[in-house]
C-alpha cells in the first residue's frame, strides 16, 4: 500500500509540473524566436541582450526541473513519440528522404531517473 501511495504521489507531482510547463513553454519558445531572429546589427542592443539573458536563465531553470529540449537534428530519423511531422519538402540529397530537414518548433521533454514524458512533441518537416 505504501509503495503504491508513494508512486501515485510521485506521478501526481510530475503531472502537476508538466501542466505548469505546458503553460510556460510557449513563452519560452517566443523568447527563443526573438533571440534567433534578432538582426546582427541589434545583437549588442541592451534589450536584445536582456532577452537573450532571460531565455538562457529560463532554459537553465527548466533543466533543473528535468525539462530538456527535444533533439531534432537535421538528417536524423523522426520518432513519432518526440516529433510531430507536419509536412514534407523536396530534397536534392536522397540521404535526407524521410529524415528531418527542418525544425519548426523546438519543444520539450521531461526526463528524470528513468521517467520520460513528452510535454509537447517537436514540430518538424520531413524530406520527401
Amino acid at each position: 500500500y505504501v509503495s503504491r501511495t508513494e508512486a501515485a504521489q510521485k506521478e501526481m507531482k510530475i503531472e502537476w509540473l508538466l501542466s505548469i510547463a505546458k503553460k510556460l513553454l510557449p513563452s519560452v519558445f517566443q523568447l527563443k524566436l526573438m533571440t534567433d531572429s534578432c538582426p546582427v546589427e541589434l545583437t549588442e542592443n541592451s534589450r536584445a541582450q536582456w532577452v537573450k539573458l532571460l531565455y538562457g536563465k529560463l532554459t537553465k531553470e527548466l533543466e533543473m526541473l528535468h525539462i530538456f529540449p527535444i533533439d531534432s537534428a537535421v538528417g536524423s530519423e523522426p520518432n513519432l513519440t518526440y516529433h510531430a511531422p507536419i509536412g514534407n519538402e523536396p530534397v536534392e540529397d536522397q540521404k535526407l528522404t524521410w529524415k528531418i530537414v527542418r525544425e519548426l518548433q523546438q519543444w520539450y521533454i521531461y526526463r528524470n531517473s528513468g521517467d520520460e514524458k513528452v510535454i509537447i512533441p517537436a514540430t518538424v518537416i520531413i524530406g520527401g
